[in-house]
């Protein structure tokens, strides 16, 4: 890459010398996070808009989706490879995909940006497919208010990309860029992108992954919920890789309980600060079950599994002894998001119980009103790219 790129110095401050980059911590002091807002356009989501303002207000080092994508797609080389990668997962027939590529190909980098996300629509390129309600684009636009924390897997200082299924193509579309920006753009460039370890005993077709469903734990350990968007072959998958480089001790799965308001992890759990952990009512259920899988020391490259322990009996390992803070039924650890130990911005409107529980407990939260209602909580709009560990002592 040029030394004139438009982010090098935006990249040489979230990743100076003072904090190493990567992410340690769920709650840590957070300096660097991707969301999906352009810094330089404007956003076309109010609520990532307003969480980009709110990051940006309390020191944070935001990262403008969009804008890397702009500068990224400069590079003849990279714009192929990421229109083969986008089209690949919006399934397309083949005379379309080859009619959207080679729009995507021939339009400014900020104009490519916007179509690989927005999409393609079918009256300003071909007329002749605008007339059905069927076929109004011929490269669907990606939701808005998606979650972003989905689409990796940030581990100290290296990052994995999300496994999602195939019949979320938006999910496989927004994973692909991320993947990519990743591996081709200076301000992410601290970051090791990891492939994911082989395990001849899984069926990759079967493993899947969302961010959504990963929690760095206080312990060292990483702790992986399985449910809808995480499978039991996604959670063995990712645990093999990161056992195998060394960056957790070992990995804790969940089976996540039933229910709309808990199907993710985020739901489930949140550490907020130094000794304090959220916790929705549903994680002290007796069916919430855990495994911790860690290195065979007796076959190379194998995880031994111990027994299976109640979620409730393992969450004061680990939380490191943080108090649990058990949050009403009706809210979720997901729509607080920490910036530092004990400050978190809140999607959760003012005066919830929730909020108030948590003001009493000492931490000092930041409501966002424009981020009230994303799909999820504010926590998925942004990935954390840079986050300090939390302090000890």
């Amino acid at each position: 890459m040029s030394p004139t790129h438009p982010l090098t110095a935006t990249a040489e401050r979230a990743h100076g010398a003072e904090t190493p980059a990567g992410v340690r911590s769920e709650a840590g002091a957070l300096r660097t996070a991707l969301v999906d807002v352009s810094l330089r356009d404007g956003g076309r989501d109010r609520c990532a808009t307003a969480v980009a303002r709110a990051l940006g207000d309390r020191g944070v080092t935001v990262l403008g989706l969009p804008d890397l994508l702009a500068d990224a797609v400069r590079a003849t080389a990279v714009r192929r490879v990421l229109i083969e990668q986008v089209l690949a997962t919006a399934a397309l027939a083949p005379a379309v995909a080859r009619r959207a590529a080679r729009i995507l190909a021939h339009l400014d980098p900020a104009a490519a940006a916007r179509a690989l996300e927005d999409g393609l629509p079918a009256r300003d390129w071909d007329p002749t497919r605008a007339a059905s309600p069927r076929t109004r684009f011929l490269l669907e636009p990606m939701p808005a208010a998606r979650s972003l924390r989905s689409t990796a897997i940030v581990v100290g200082d290296a990052v994995l990309p999300a496994l999602p299924p195939a019949a979320m193509p938006e999910a496989r579309r927004a994973v692909a860029i991320v993947s990519l920006l990743g591996r081709v753009h200076p301000a992410l460039a601290s970051l090791r992108s990891l492939r994911y370890a082989a395990d001849p005993g899984l069926r990759r077709s079967a493993a899947q992954v969302s961010g959504d469903d990963v929690l760095l734990a206080a312990d060292g350990s990483l702790l992986v919920g399985i449910g809808f968007r995480t499978t039991a072959h996604g959670a063995r998958q990712l645990a093999r890789t990161v056992l195998d480089a060394g960056l957790v001790r070992h990995v804790v799965v969940a089976a996540l309980p039933k229910g709309a308001r808990v199907d993710r992890l985020d739901r489930l759990i949140g550490l907020v600060g130094t000794g304090l952990a959220a916790v929705h009512p549903s994680a002290f259920d007796d069916d919430v079950t855990t495994w911790t899988l860690e290195a065979d020391p007796r076959d190379d490259g194998a995880l031994a599994s111990g027994a299976p322990q109640p979620l409730r009996d393992v969450l004061e390992r680990l939380t490191h002894g943080a108090r649990l803070l058990e949050l009403p039924p009706d809210a979720a650890p997901a729509e607080y998001l920490p910036v530092r130990p004990g400050v978190v911005l809140a999607s959760a409107p003012e005066g919830v119980r929730a909020t108030a529980l948590l003001e009493r407990a000492g931490v000092e939260v930041v409501p966002v009103p424009d981020a009230a209602g994303p799909a999820g909580g504010l926590r998925r709009l942004v990935q954390p790219v840079q986050r300090d560990a939390l302090p000890t002592g």
